[in-house]
């Protein structure tokens, strides 16, 4: 049995020093946590929030995705019944091969604009932005997002916009975190920093009715809650023995940029009162460029590190040759977000090799609005071939050896390459024809590219009400979970086609559990 699944010892009341009641107690201070606590203290519930780090969960990110939101109403578009159902089965389910729970799916797309506006309007009172955004670029109150499978089927993806009028993408960490714990405090949610939680409290019927958690002095402290615990204490990445059992494949990441407080101590104490964990567990993972001796590109923030173009830090960065180890083709290279970093963090050592020649500038320049951005430049290249980031070679040989590629094999995919870009139709992975140019103009260049995790979006099992459930799918009393923390909305992949579905569900599912337990009796 995993060690993590081996329960501890009962925690005795003699090592307790201090018991605080309270209505709902809540694990974890981020970006699920706080939004409960919101919404439960907005309520009149008596909240607690105990989080392991020394204060809120900063997140620094852009958006997240909603439905039918006063925006897009605003924009004359309404989420039609039929539109939901086409986005439920032919979008959303159909891409992780419905392994999520699709009610938990429909769930959210009931239920997001209601959570969305909610926090649109009460970031909005405290000086944060929140606005639509497209697929291609930020826009004014009515943009929407586009869908990548129909262009006429649009959705919200909610943009946050700093207090100086930048975003994330224009160099604004936009601490949105701030203002939401400020205003559940307002509400009356006490927060403890510093509090590690270790055990939940049951009572004789096997109710969950609390918490022990141990603070910065080594104290036990017990939080009895009266309606409830809500579970949002974030993923289990940094647990290398969770990772193996539910998703040995994520370990394979080259740049690890999670929260370090997140190594599944809320999914471990469910699991310690009987809960269910999900068997299939996805990675929320982003292809970056940048494979040297220690894995990581020198003083390169996360998000600089994300292979689509627009984002690129490096020209491999672009959608130019992919190769594996063996020095085959596999995918299609200009596939956004996370479908090729799916595919590089599925070889056997977690990375490939992007390919171009050092014609490259001459051969991409007529795409304005997929330009690269400004690190790809020579001088750029220049800096990684120092670092050891990037190869060079005066032929497709020397290429193959310099990376360990079989040169038989390497040759043959560059001349098959480049056949079809003479072609003018990419018969193999079908890339857009504006990115298909050939490989010949000496000398030849050569990066390893592998994936980038920020989480696992994986947890245990829950119903409608975010209730916990245990292994004969049956309600555990009292106990909830939403986030990272939670499972049974994801499969295998976390899918790209909806922006923001990490966050956005988050959202929605921390809401939705905190009416339920603030309700309840």
């Amino acid at each position: 049995m995993p060690a993590f699944e081996v329960a501890p010892e009962p925690i005795p009341d003699s090592s307790i020093k201090e018991t605080i009641d309270c209505d709902v107690a809540i694990v974890g201070a981020g970006i699920s946590g706080t939004p409960a606590a919101m919404k439960a203290a907005e309520m009149g519930a008596k909240v607690r929030v105990l989080e392991k780090g020394p204060t809120y969960g900063l997140h620094r990110t852009g958006g997240f995705a909603a439905f039918g939101t006063k925006a897009q109403k605003a924009a004359g578009i309404e989420l039609s019944q039929e539109l939901a159902e086409e986005i439920l089965a032919n979008l959303w389910g159909s891409t992780m091969a419905f392994q999520g729970r699709l009610p938990l799916s429909a769930l959210w797309v009931r239920h997001s604009a209601e959570a969305a506006d909610w926090i649109a309007g009460i970031l909005a009172a405290k000086g944060v932005t929140v606005r639509a955004m497209t697929a291609g670029g930020i826009t004014g109150a009515g943009g929407l997002q586009a869908s990548v499978v129909n262009p006429n089927r649009f959705w919200d993806q909610y943009y946050l916009i700093h207090r100086m009028g930048k975003t994330f993408e224009e160099g604004e960490n936009v601490d949105w975190m701030a203002p939401m714990v400020e205003y559940a405090m307002e509400q009356g949610a006490a927060y403890h920093y510093n509090t590690t939680a270790r055990q939940l409290v049951r009572d004789d019927s096997g109710r969950v009715n609390g918490v022990i958690a141990q603070n910065e002095h080594g104290d036990y402290l017990r939080f009895l809650a009266k309606k409830g615990v809500i579970l949002a204490a974030g993923d289990f990445i940094n647990d290398e023995e969770m990772v193996s059992v539910f998703c040995p494949h994520l370990a394979k990441n080259v740049n690890n940029f999670s929260n370090k407080y997140c190594t599944g101590d809320g999914h471990k104490m469910a699991i310690w009162v009987g809960a269910d964990m999900d068997q299939i567990v996805a990675g929320d993972i982003f292809p970056g460029q940048s494979i040297t001796g220690k894995n990581l590109h020198p003083d390169e923030p996360f998000w600089a590190l994300y292979m689509d173009w627009w984002w690129c830090p490096a020209v491999a960065s672009m959608p130019m040759l992919y190769v594996d180890i063996a020095g085959y083709r596999y995918a299609n290279e200009n596939l956004p977000f996370q479908q090729n970093a799916v595919a590089a963090i599925g070889m056997p050592q977690g990375y490939v090799w992007s390919l171009w020649d050092s014609a490259w500038q001459t051969k991409f320049p007529m795409i304005p609005e997929k330009t690269p951005a400004s690190r790809n430049t020579p001088e750029q290249i220049e800096i990684d071939l120092r670092e050891g980031i990037t190869m060079k070679a005066d032929t497709i040989e020397a290429l193959a050896g310099r990376i360990a590629v079989p040169i038989n094999n390497l040759r043959a995919t560059i001349a098959r390459y480049n056949e079809l870009c003479a072609k003018g139709h990419d018969d193999d992975c079908l890339k857009e024809a504006i990115w298909m140019r050939p490989i010949d103009t000496p000398p030849f260049y050569a990066a390893g590219i592998g994936a980038a995790i920020t989480g696992t979006r994986g947890g245990v099992k829950i119903n409608a009400d975010m209730q916990v459930l245990d292994k004969k799918g049956l309600v555990i009393p009292g106990l909830y979970a939403v986030g990272n923390n939670a499972g049974s909305f994801y499969g295998m992949v976390y899918p790209p086609q909806i922006e923001g579905s990490g966050i956005g569900h988050a959202f929605t599912f921390a809401y939705l559990a905190a009416k339920h337990v603030a309700a309840s009796v």
